[in-house]
């Protein structure tokens, strides 16, 4: 699925109760780089059709947003919506439910930046 399909989607990630305290400093409006597994992915070539659309020319797999990799590790900015506990409602998660949840890092530039460079 095309990532931008997930871009004003909410979703809810389960932080493990070990970990509450690391979730300090998080805050409603913030800006995290979630990083993720593809898990169902399986394989990989280093040549794919962007968004899997085949009718689109072939592209070097690093310069798309495939999930199928040699390491199958995600990235997504999202914006926090609520903390409660342990669970965190971020809005643009592209990922699919049950992704294992690899680390969750602070964003630190400014907004226009970042739509600038989307």
């Amino acid at each position: 699925m095309p990532p931008e399909r997930f871009k004003n989607r909410t979703s809810i990630i389960a932080i493990d109760e070990s970990y509450r305290e690391a979730l300090e400093g998080i805050t409603k409006g913030k800006k995290v780089l979630v990083l993720f597994i593809f898990h169902r992915s399986h394989g990989f070539s280093v040549k794919v059709h962007p968004k899997g659309e085949k009718g689109r020319p072939l592209k070097g797999l690093f310069s798309t947003c495939s999930p199928s990799r040699p390491n199958p590790v995600g990235a997504t900015v999202v914006e926090v919506i609520e903390k409660r506990g342990c669970l965190l409602t971020v809005k643009g998660l592209d990922a699919i439910d049950e992704t294992p949840v690899i680390d969750i890092k602070p964003v630190h530039i400014d907004e226009q930046e970042y739509e600038r460079g989307r």
